[in-house]
């Protein structure tokens, strides 16, 4: 059990730490909700990547589980989406929707077509 809690507790701290990293690099011109879009589509891409390349149980969850289980944020999309449908913004909301679906599914193909590709 200690050996897979290590790895999985290293990639969250990574993970986390790097989400916080993206949104503090967001120019402040910008959307606050653009660092949570970046943070999804970097996830998305690297799972494709991961799910293709890794098959030792613990990489997985340090990467996969941990790392970015983290840096991806449904929660932080599911906020981001409700306050703009608050704030009567509908159209922005749909293109929230939009960008972080559409964007996640088509990195998330990249990606398993990258990982198979240097497999």
């Amino acid at each position: 059990m200690l050996s897979n809690i290590i790895p999985l507790s290293i990639g969250a701290a990574l993970g986390a730490t790097a989400r916080w990293l993206l949104n503090l690099a967001v120019p402040a011109a910008m959307s606050p909700a653009t660092g949570n879009l970046f943070a999804n589509w970097t996830g998305a891409l690297l799972i494709g990547i991961f799910a293709e390349t890794i098959n030792h149980p613990q990489w997985k969850l340090l990467l996969i589980t941990g790392f970015l289980g983290s840096l991806t944020t449904l929660s932080g999309f599911s906020l981001e989406t409700v306050t703009l449908l608050q704030s009567n913004r509908p159209a922005s909301a749909l293109a929230n929707i939009f960008l972080h679906t559409a964007g996640s599914l088509l990195l998330t193909w990249l990606g398993l077509k990258i990982g198979a590709a240097v497999k």
